[in-house]
């Protein structure tokens, strides 16, 4: 069964669907939850949850007096997620409209523009659906959407690098006797750059230890996406369970201090962490136990500060839904769907933010949302003997990681050495975790190696940034890739095969920036693929210059001119290289097989 929701770090599933017995009810102003509590006389057994973070209590509606409440929501559970409404629409306007703002008593969003939160008086979930449809009818209304809570599924001198076999794989006994080189060559990439402190990597997740011995000095201000007049964490995770470590790991993935003697390093270790919590984790009981918990408000807030406020270059989001669990629990998924197309198109001064997601770990042809949006970079697992992270593989983990269509690379994935909240708070009793699994894991790498390439080309647009990463790709073997797409060869397991941070850097450093709209009118096909002889192009726009690279950022020929139609490869060896074809409105680079 597809898990649904989840924070991409390995849990098990069980199926189950319906309206439950819980109840979502929500205190009248000026009574807390615990007064009501006291005055309804709901005892241990009548009440599953206290949720303090949205004033909440859930509570089984048998036999319980569910009269005179402000505000009940039926609780809907999918195995063991669960999701409900709360009283507040999320309502955005096409313009400004300050007489419909004052009437409907609307306050401002505090990131997003022409954003307004609207907090209702109505009894029940059910009633606030008419209100929504109310709003959808005044012309001065672009989108609203519900505020729910739902559960989510997310060389160096340093002592622990060792350990890194995403970093430099040499098949030792501490790197579980992998696969010698099955890794993202970031210690071939080091030699070009380690990172610049001014490309900031945004991490949306449970929050990050800004204490950490070996993160410390990396953060930029953070931001809490669920902090109100009570509590403001500014980024840092609230440590109850062993899982509120997993923003900290992820952390420290792309930018765990290096060469210091402490720890271990990141693969951006020289750039700058926005830590941003869009997530908290809660212990629902029986049945559905211990599980990240957020709101849609908290999900797109987070995003727009990272890309509005904060201006990240590039966010690593490891958690995600399936479509399944979209449509079982009823998850409007417009809001965050529309900030982030935003920070696609308008971050950066229109180059926009590389958006890296979680596939998902379900072992399943079903890649989760966000990362299967075609504005997204959809990021795999690899396992350290060069294979999909898969429940067969040489790990030992009975896991895998999802695949399919809108998969873009994949990356390492399963027994990451990284950090870990200080002392017992996490996932060990130490600073450091060695274990770290799940596509939670790959999505950093995958953003820690974008880090790079922008430490190299800060000019490089969010599209370029995911062309370079697929095109220079390493082609796993043991995997056809019989798919071709823009940025080359494709494989449903692998996408564009495991990341290479060499070949990418090396790429990104004589990279012509394309506009996001040119890429996307640069209609360029090159056959036939792979060639023995004459590669042969046809595009929409005329090409004026063809050029051959191999993958350490050679060139090897060139042919300038007008309305270019094919280039020979008789004097290349078999092999695998780079073709860069440039129009007059923008540069495509093809990765090609010599054959013969």
């Amino acid at each position: 069964m597809n898990k649904l929701l989840s924070l991409l770090a390995v849990v098990t599933f069980t199926s189950s669907f319906g309206f439950s017995q819980l109840v979502a009810v929500k205190p009248c102003e000026g009574e807390s939850i615990n007064q009501l509590v006291d005055r309804k006389g709901w005892t241990d057994a009548k009440v599953s949850k206290k949720m303090p973070s949205e004033n909440v209590v859930l509570v089984h509606s048998e036999n319980a007096d569910l009269n005179d409440l402000c505000f009940t929501s039926e609780v809907r559970i999918f195995g063991n997620q669960l999701a409900f409404e709360t009283n507040q629409l999320l309502v955005k306007l096409k313009n400004e409209d300050v007489e419909f703002v004052a009437l409907h008593n609307l306050h401002a969003h505090d990131i997003i523009p022409n954003m307004f939160i609207y907090t209702s008086d109505v009894r029940t979930s059910a009633d606030l659906v008419g209100e929504k449809e109310l709003f959808l009818t005044h012309p001065s209304v672009e989108r609203v959407t519900y505020n729910q809570v739902f559960t989510i599924d997310a060389t160096v001198n340093d002592p622990l690098y060792p350990r890194q076999w995403a970093i430099e794989n040499t098949g030792s006994s501490l790197q579980y006797n992998g696969t010698p080189d099955a890794d993202m060559s970031v210690d071939s990439a080091w030699l070009v750059a380690t990172g610049d402190p001014t490309i900031k990597i945004a991490v949306l997740d449970s929050g990050v230890d800004t204490l950490h011995e070996d993160l410390s000095g990396r953060f930029l201000p953070g931001f809490d996406g669920f902090a109100d007049s009570t509590g403001d964490t500014q980024g840092y995770p609230t440590p109850a369970f062993d899982s509120d470590g997993h923003g900290t790991a992820c952390a420290g993935i792309i930018g765990a201090k290096g060469d210091n003697g402490i720890g271990l390093a990141g693969v951006s270790y020289g750039s700058k962490i926005i830590p941003i919590r869009i997530f908290y984790y809660l212990d629902y009981g029986p049945g559905i136990g211990v599980q990240a918990t957020t709101n849609t408000d908290a999900l797109v807030s987070g995003a727009a500060y990272a890309w509005r406020m904060a201006d990240a270059d590039i966010m690593s989001v490891s958690a995600g839904l399936s479509q399944l669990f979209i449509t079982a629990l009823q998850i409007d998924t417009a809001a965050l769907n529309a900030e982030i197309g935003e920070a696609h198109t308008d971050a950066r001064n229109g180059k926009g933010v590389a958006m890296f997601f979680s596939s998902g770990n379900d072992d399943v042809d079903d890649v989760l949302w966000p990362a299967n949006l075609p504005v997204t970079i959809a990021v795999g697992a690899t396992s350290m003997c060069d294979e999909r992270k898969n429940p067969s593989d040489c790990s030992g983990e009975n896991w895998g990681g999802s695949f399919g269509a809108g998969l873009d690379v994949s990356a390492p994935g399963v027994k990451i050495s990284t950090t870990d909240m200080t002392g017992s708070n996490g996932y060990s009793s130490g600073n450091y975790t060695y274990t770290f699994n799940g596509t939670s894991a790959a999505c950093p790498n995958a953003a820690g190696v974008a880090a790079l390439l922008l430490a190299v080309n800060v000019n490089l647009h969010a599209e370029d940034v995911r062309d370079i990463i697929n095109t220079t790709a390493d082609r796993v073997p043991g995997y056809t890739y019989d798919s071709t797409s823009v940025h080359g060869t494709w494989n449903t397991e692998m996408g564009h095969g495991r990341v290479n941070a060499h070949a990418a850097v090396l790429m990104a450093q004589t990279y012509t920036p394309s506009g996001i709209d040119d890429l996307v009118e640069m209609n360029v096909k090159v056959y036939p693929n792979p060639t023995n002889g004459t590669l042969h192009f046809a595009s929409d726009q005329s090409i004026v210059k063809a050029e051959i690279i191999d993958l350490f950022g050679r060139k090897l020929s060139e042919i300038d001119g007008h309305k270019i139609q094919s280039i020979n490869t008789d004097q290349l060896q078999s092999g695998e290289y780079l073709i860069r074809l440039s129009t007059e409105i923008g540069t495509r680079t093809f990765r090609f097989a010599k054959v013969g």
